[in-house]
């Protein structure tokens, strides 16, 4: 008896999730990225509260997903 499966992964596109985010605040990005697995979206200076509206000031880091390796 043969069990197999299989795993997709794209990447998002770079430059929807940085219109996605401009002039969102922290919280509402954090909520709008949850979709995409975990998050952190750290601001300096810290207490600006909004994402900046100019998108050459949002950097975006990421990675495939972290594959299951249980068997």
């Amino acid at each position: 008896q043969v069990t197999a499966s299989a795993s997709v992964y794209t990447q998002p596109d770079e430059t929807a999730l940085v219109d996605m985010l401009r002039g969102k605040t922290v919280a509402q990005g954090r909520e709008m990225l949850a979709g995409y697995g975990s998050a952190n979206i750290s601001m300096w200076p810290d207490f600006i509260d909004r994402i900046p509206d100019q998108p050459a000031r949002i950097r975006l880091t990421g990675g495939p997903p972290r594959l299951d390796q249980r068997k």
